[in-house]
């Protein structure tokens, strides 16, 4: 029977304690400081980044410690997560704990009023009337109703106390501003366990499901198929690229279901997933346009052609063929670097074989063959592939109610005043003596100008 009750007593201990440490506000505090300086570390640490591109920048010791703790992902690392679920739990609670006390105050059936808490108050009014304090009692109930509909009135003495108030409710600002911190947390949260941030590349025409992600380490599979239709590129007259823009198309069955041109800052959206234009690149050229001049007759010739192709010279039985593309050759020695080139194989009428480089940028670079036959690649169709940046975060949603419910929260707390008003109602001589008095917490530079405007009212309504 004992160790029942001393299970239940550690029991019971264990979870106040818990309760204890998630009321804290210490623990706000620090957890608060522990997200600053994470998140400094996340700016300066490149994000998404090679095992190889950490050791240039920080040595094998400092790459490896940035794998192990996943600091090249950090937004998405299960320590992150864990910071954010214990803030979560932190605000909720602490918000919670107080409500408890706060929500009697705030939805009370009976608001209870105080004389005390107004007689010095400042910016009161007097307004004198000669009209009976029965007169001047009903003519100030009229006045209170329609702004603030439930009037509360006290007979002390000789005297009448009128009371009233509006906005009571806005003591739950701080409230609503905490319930947005929550679901900001939450939509972060979300995001991070189950959306992903990746890239995919696809050529004109390629059709994928599959989304790369931890650089390369992840493959994530989409509901449905994205296809590349086209792809276009502009330059400057610099060479630097001016404008690139991807046609995708969404399949979903076998049926395109969306299509859209998209560019940067001009991303599609399909299914809570985005394509962002990230990059480009080149594909090496599937055709080339050779020419060949015979330096003997000055006579030239053109001829398309694809990888594999073979073209016999008019009039000859010499031959060229396009075997392959070379981005970059280098010289033996490493001094010269020759880009884009085209290989291919010339067999002269007798049979005999020669392979022949034609860079692309350098058409007279075949003369140095000495030879009758000159090659130069004057065209290429030039193929590119594009690249997407590809993200989900089904948290967007809640933050966006987030943001809203804090925009609300702090316009609650900063700008809707809770006004308390109370009159006394006093015989003097013949007549009735008004005393008025409008307090609020906030707007202070306002309470003159309220407490004006309902004198000025009072006396309208009760001064002949």
């Amino acid at each position: 029977m004992n160790r029942e009750k001393n299970k239940e007593t550690a029991f019971t201990k264990g979870i106040e304690y818990t309760w204890r440490f998630f009321s804290s506000v210490k623990l706000t505090i620090s957890v608060l400081l522990i997200l600053a300086a994470v998140c400094i570390i996340g700016t300066i640490v490149p994000q998404h980044q090679e095992y190889a591109k950490y050791v240039d920048l920080y040595g094998s010791f400092w790459a490896s410690f940035i794998i192990a703790t996943q600091i090249e992902d950090m937004y998405h690392s299960w320590w992150f997560q864990v910071l954010l679920c214990v803030l979560t739990m932190n605000v909720f609670i602490c918000s919670y704990d107080r409500l408890s006390v706060t929500w009697k105050t705030i939805f009370a059936k009976k608001p209870h009023f105080e004389i005390k808490s107004f007689e010095k108050a400042p910016n009161a009014q007097i307004v004198y009337a000669e009209k009976s304090q029965t007169e001047v009692v009903e003519a100030c109930k009229r006045i209170l109703q329609k702004p603030f509909k439930k009037i509360h009135v006290e007979e002390k003495q000789e005297a009448t106390y009128i009371f009233t108030e509006k906005g009571r409710w806005t003591k739950a600002g701080a409230y609503i501003v905490h319930a947005g911190v929550i679901l900001l947390l939450l939509g972060g949260l979300i995001g991070s366990i189950f959306g992903f941030d990746g890239y995919m590349t696809l050529s004109e025409g390629d059709t994928s499901r599959k989304v790369m992600t931890d650089n390369g380490k992840r493959e994530i599979t989409l509901d449905f198929m994205i296809q590349c239709d086209s792809f276009a590129v502009e330059f400057y007259k610099s060479g630097m690229p001016k404008k690139y823009t991807s046609i995708l198309t969404i399949f979903e069955n076998g049926a395109p279901v969306l299509t859209k041109a998209v560019e940067v800052n001009s991303p599609l959206r399909y299914k809570g997933v985005n394509f962002f234009q990230s990059s480009y690149g080149q594909l090496p050229p599937h055709e080339v346009t050779i020419k060949v001049r015979n330096k003997i007759t000055e006579k030239e010739e053109v001829a398309v052609l694809t990888k594999g192709d073979t073209f016999t010279i008019t009039g000859t039985k010499e031959t060229f063929t396009f075997i392959d593309f070379v981005p970059h050759l280098f010289s033996k020695d490493g001094s010269m670097r020759i880009d884009d080139v085209f290989v291919g194989i010339y067999q002269s009428a007798a049979g005999t074989e020669e392979h022949v480089l034609l860079p692309f940028k350098m058409p007279s670079f075949d003369e140095r063959r000495s030879e009758e036959l000159v090659f130069s690649a004057v065209d290429m169709k030039q193929d590119y592939y594009t690249g997407l940046q590809v993200t989900r975060d089904p948290g967007v949603g809640v933050v966006y109610v987030a943001f809203s419910l804090l925009l609300f929260g702090c316009i609650v707390v900063f700008f809707i005043p809770f006004k308390r008003v109370c009159i006394k109602i006093s015989p003097s001589g013949s007549g009735t003596n008004v005393w008025a008095v409008i307090t609020s917490a906030k707007n202070k530079m306002a309470l003159p100008q309220w407490n004006r405007q309902l004198a000025k009212e009072i006396s309208s309504a009760v001064v002949k």
